[in-house]
């Protein structure tokens, strides 16, 4: 069985994000869909751990994170505090859905931080469809 390590990151304007870490070796960053939390990433998370360092976490919002608060925010910065709070300095990114789309945004804002990209089903950000896909 694998140590996991459990916590949280403090964000600059009080929030938290829940996070899971495990593992050795290159860091992995996996970020659930928007329907769910960090547990979607459950089946692969310990297995991958073996090879990796990876490190899980409930996106604003969700999980066992801070909740909403109306007050504005960005995915993009709370994923940045979250791996400086780890001490992650490059990861792989994964992410389904919301996820991908975090990552995605992330990735154009912090390139040297991202050493891969999968991204699963994944929404662009500021995307605008055209008028016949609206329906």
């Amino acid at each position: 069985m694998i140590e996991i390590e459990q916590g949280f990151a403090d964000l600059p304007d009080g929030g938290r994000l829940y996070f899971e870490m495990a593992g050795d070796g290159p860091a992995v960053t996996l970020i659930h869909p928007g329907l769910w939390d960090s547990r979607t990433w459950d089946p692969q998370f310990e297995p991958w751990s073996e090879r990796f360092r990876m490190l899980c976490y409930d996106v604003r919002g969700y999980g066992r994170s801070s909740r909403l608060t109306g007050e504005p925010y960005s995915h993009t910065r709370d994923l940045d505090v979250l791996l400086s709070a780890t001490g992650v300095e490059r990861t792989a990114l994964v992410g389904c859905s919301m996820g991908g789309g975090i990552e995605i945004d992330f990735t154009l804002e912090h390139p040297g931080r991202v050493t891969a990209l999968v991204a699963v089903a994944s929404a662009l950000g500021g995307f605008e469809p055209l008028e016949e896909e609206e329906d």
